[in-house]
């Protein structure tokens, strides 16, 4: 019996690190001008508004995540933080994953997207 307890423990704290929570509106910051960096302008009536939350967790909690618009780096988000973006009507390519700009472990799989 107290042989499985250790590895029961350590494979609950390991599982438990891994899990994200979302964030609500409310409760996100927005995210740093510096690191907004495209579709930050209405550009005429037709536009659209996208609005990006990252969530929160230990998982990549220690580095910025990047959000790509239609090819475009648009953000670099921390944990918790929202960015919004105006968007002409149609259909666009949403993608976030690591930051291209990160460095060290931050800058590891970097083809890992969503």
């Amino acid at each position: 019996m107290t042989r499985l307890l250790l590895p029961t423990l350590l494979l609950a704290l390991l599982l438990g690190g891994c899990a994200t929570t979302p964030v609500s509106m409310s409760e996100a910051k927005q995210a740093a001008a510096d690191r907004v960096l495209a579709f930050r302008i209405i550009a005429d009536d037709k536009t659209g508004s996208l609005t990006v939350i990252r969530d929160e967790g230990f998982i990549g909690s220690a580095c910025y995540y990047a959000v790509h618009i239609n090819g475009i780096l648009a953000a670099r988000l921390d944990v918790a933080e929202f960015a919004r973006f105006y968007v002409e009507p149609g259909e666009i390519l949403l993608r976030a994953g690591r930051d291209p700009q990160g460095g060290g472990l931050c800058g590891v799989q970097l083809d890992n997207w969503t």
